[in-house]
């Protein structure tokens, strides 16, 4: 693999800075971060198109969990940004189906792909994902 896509190949260390203050939804995140970092593993040992397709279908079974359980904690707080948020989800998994279509396999793609991915949950996590915290910290959400 190349010097490039190694570098990218470190894993993403949960700390309490990405919690968002609702457990359900923090353990979840930290799954998530397993499942990455499980992810760059296996892709760091076999990029060819068949795993790299894989990962990805792998990655849009985990999430389609995932934001599902976190839409429900939105709904059930009354969040006013669920429509929005929900939004968010399916713009990532639409992506993620977009990857596909591209030729993986390339240590190029690998690289592109992880650096995508990485980027989105980290934003994603402590941008969006904490807005829902804060709303419910607030005292304006109701308890789940």
């Amino acid at each position: 693999m190349g010097t490039k896509t190694k570098a990218l190949l470190t894993a993403i260390t949960w700390t309490p800075d990405y919690r968002i203050g609702i457990d359900t939804v923090d353990q979840d995140h930290e799954r998530l971060f397993a499942h990455f970092n499980e992810l760059l593993g296996r892709l760091a040992e076999d990029n060819s198109p068949e795993a790299t397709h894989a990962a990805i279908d792998h990655l849009e079974t985990i999430f389609k969990d995932h934001f599902a359980n976190e839409e429900a904690v939105m709904q059930s707080i009354g969040f006013p940004g669920l429509e929005g948020h929900q939004s968010k989800h399916r713009t990532f998994l639409e992506m993620l189906q977009g990857l596909k279509a591209f030729h993986p396999g390339s240590l190029d793609f690998t690289d592109y792909f992880l650096r995508v991915f990485r980027n989105w949950i980290v934003y994603h996590i402590t941008v969006n994902d904490r807005e829902i915290g804060q709303f419910l910290a607030s005292g304006a959400g109701r308890a789940g």
